[in-house]
């Protein structure tokens, strides 16, 4: 009796502990505000989108999603070409459906956004409110990763790149 008790703790454990899923979401990276329609891109951001990829190439990385725009699109590019990935456009106006499409994944993934589509990923990933409403418009230096395991919460934590 006490080896199947043993076993079944020893399952549980297992299963909690078990690395599960990341997604890693981030702000587009600096964009030019001298363009006012689809801006790129400043060499500040190119040179964080290129942190990015160093930051997020060892993390087993399945599927990158961006917006349409240039900014989040060019945020991602250094890691979709380093990791051979294609990025994957998303609605950012349908967060319900576009949530629960990343909850179906298997793999860890990225997610680039916008300061007012962001904050809804986030928490429902997290399945929490993380934030009460938009990021902030100043910065661009964060990765917001929602661990979700097969078993208990999904944790948040913060990293400043």
């Amino acid at each position: 009796m006490s080896k199947s008790i043993s076993f079944v703790l020893l399952f549980v454990c297992t299963l909690l502990m078990s690395h599960g899923q990341s997604y890693f979401i981030v702000r587009h990276a600096e964009k030019d505000i001298s363009i006012s329609e689809n801006p790129p891109l400043t060499r500040e951001g190119e040179a964080r989108a290129e942190r990015l990829r160093g930051i997020l190439i060892y993390r087993e990385i399945k599927s990158i999603f961006s917006t349409e725009t240039l900014r989040t699109k060019n945020t991602a590019l250094p890691l979709a070409l380093k990791l051979q990935l294609p990025i994957q456009v998303y609605d950012g106006a349908n967060q319900t459906r576009f949530i629960d499409s990343l909850k179906s994944l298997q793999g860890n993934t990225v997610v680039v956004g916008h300061t007012n589509t962001l904050h809804h990923v986030i928490n429902g990933l997290a399945e929490k409110t993380v934030f009460e409403g938009p990021l902030d418009e100043a910065v661009y230096n964060r990765i917001y990763e929602i661990k979700r395991r097969k078993l208990g919460k999904p944790e948040v934590k913060v990293y400043t790149f």
